[in-house]
């Protein structure tokens, strides 16, 4: 039986951005904290300092995750600028799924960036699955073939696994395909 019975081709959408655990001196232990979708800009002279304003989920306080430090405003395009003290929510979402600058600034990450599959129209001739990821989202190929086909995942490793599909890591994504 053929788990390809149509082609498809998949888009993977970010839906939220990071979070991180850390130390919260509100509650004496690790927890989570989840972006409050605002910016922190602070100036001095002509130089800038901007963070990302994170809260923890239980008691609300919070954590800047520094994106900008001690940047001259004029490295800053006129847009950027705006977009920042304007708490712009597309500004938020590229900076709060930036994960090289999480990684910069060692926080950890509180898992994997949500995601969800936008189902795109087929491509004309071409035998498989495509799932395009243009926010280089770390998912395994087993959870994704699982989504697209919406099997258990534990089938989909089977098949993986098995050689009866097989998975190739693209540029911008996964293209599975059935074995020959």
């Amino acid at each position: 039986m053929s788990y390809f019975p149509l082609s498809g081709t998949f888009r993977m959408v970010p839906t939220d951005t990071y979070t991180i655990v850390r130390g919260c001196a509100g509650c004496g232990g690790k927890s989570t904290y989840r972006c409050a979708d605002r910016f922190r800009v602070n100036a001095n002279g002509k130089r800038l300092d901007v963070w990302l304003i994170y809260r923890c989920e239980r008691c609300k306080h919070t954590y800047n995750l520094p994106v900008y430090s001690r940047v001259l405003r004029e490295a800053l395009s006129p847009e950027e600028y705006r977009a920042l003290l304007a708490n712009d929510p597309a500004a938020v979402a590229r900076v709060g799924r930036d994960r090289a600058l999480f990684l910069r600034c060692g926080a950890q990450l509180g898992g994997e960036l949500p995601y969800r599959l936008s189902r795109l129209p087929d491509r004309a001739g071409e035998e498989g699955l495509w799932v395009q990821n243009p926010g280089r989202i770390r998912v395994r190929p087993d959870k994704l073939l699982s989504q697209c086909l919406e099997i258990p995942r534990a089938r989909a490793k089977a098949l993986l696994k098995g050689g009866e599909v097989v998975a190739e890591a693209t540029e911008d994504g996964w293209r599975f395909t059935p074995a020959r």
